[in-house]
C-alpha cells in the first residue's frame, strides 16, 4: 500500500508541476492571467514588494532543497525526495502566477500583428521548446521523480543516471536555463512587471547555476571538471572545438 501511495504521489507531483509551468506560461503570455500587463492606476510600493517576495519564495524553495548539503543533513528516500521537490515547485509556481501584481509603466509594446512582435514571439516560443526538449536529453522521468517512485514500486534500488552529454548539453551546460532566458527576454510586451520578473529570474538562474555546479563538481569529480572547461555555461559556442 505504501509503495502505491508513493507512486500516486509521484504522478500527482509531476502533474502539479506541469500545471505550475502552464500557469507561468499563461502569466508571461497574458493568456487568461493578465497580471503581467501594465496598470497605470496602481500606486505604492506594496505590489512591488509582493512580486519580489514571490520570486524570493520561488528561489529559496527551488534551490535550497536541491543542494547537496541540504540532502546530506536531511536525508530522505529517493522515492519521495525528488517528488516532494517537484510538488513544492509546482505549488510555488501556481502561487506566483496567481498572486503576481500588475505594475505601472512599460518599456515597449509592439503591435500584436507587426513583424517585430511575431519575430519576438517565435524566438520566445523557441526558448520554451529548448527548455522542454532539454529535459528529454537527460532523463525526463528521473528529473521529475517518476523513475525513482517507479523503481520503489518494482521494489528495486535507485541508481543514479550516469553522467553523459547529449543534444543541447553538448552546446551548453544548462540548456534548460538558456531556454528560459530566451523565453523570458524575447517578448513584444516589456512592461515594468515583466522587466522586474525577468531581472529577478535571471539573477536566480545564475545564482542557482553557481550553486548547482558546486555540487556537481563534488559529486561527479574529474569528468565534470573537464566538461566545465569545454562547454560554455549558457551561450553556445558554435565552433569546431565545441565538446564532442
Amino acid at each position: 500500500m505504501k509503495r502505491l501511495l508513493i507512486l500516486i504521489y509521484s504522478v500527482v507531483s509531476y502533474l502539479l508541476f506541469l500545471i505550475g509551468i502552464g500557469f507561468l506560461f499563461l502569466l508571461l503570455t497574458n493568456i487568461g492571467i493578465h497580471n503581467m500587463m501594465s496598470n497605470d492606476s496602481i500606486s505604492g510600493i506594496m505590489p512591488w514588494l509582493i512580486n519580489i517576495g514571490l520570486m524570493i519564495l520561488f528561489a529559496l524553495s527551488h534551490s535550497i532543497p536541491a543542494r547537496l548539503k541540504f540532502k546530506q543533513r536531511y536525508p530522505c528516500s529517493p522515492a519521495i525526495e525528488r517528488n516532494t521537490y517537484v510538488f513544492v515547485s509546482g505549488v510555488v509556481l501556481i502561487l506566483l502566477a496567481i498572486y503576481w501584481q500588475p505594475l505601472p509603466g512599460k518599456l515597449w509594446q509592439l503591435p500584436s500583428h507587426s513583424m517585430g512582435a511575431i519575430l519576438l514571439n517565435i524566438i520566445g516560443g523557441l526558448g520554451w521548446i529548448i527548455c522542454i526538449a532539454s529535459t528529454f536529453m537527460v532523463s525526463h522521468t528521473d528529473l521529475y521523480g517518476l523513475r525513482q517512485s517507479w523503481l520503489q514500486w518494482k521494489n528495486k534500488a535507485y541508481t543514479h543516471i550516469p553522467f553523459q552529454m547529449r543534444g543541447f548539453y553538448k552546446l551548453t551546460r544548462h540548456p534548460m536555463m538558456t531556454g528560459f532566458l530566451i523565453a523570458f527576454w524575447f517578448t513584444p510586451d516589456m512592461t515594468s512587471g515583466r522587466l522586474l520578473f525577468n531581472i529577478g529570474m535571471t539573477i536566480y538562474i545564475f545564482w542557482g547555476i553557481y550553486l548547482e555546479e558546486i555540487d556537481l563538481k563534488e559529486t561527479l569529480g574529474k569528468e565534470y571538471h573537464e566538461y566545465l572547461k569545454k562547454v560554455p555555461k549558457i551561450i553556445p559556442k558554435l565552433s569546431k572545438n565545441h565538446y564532442k
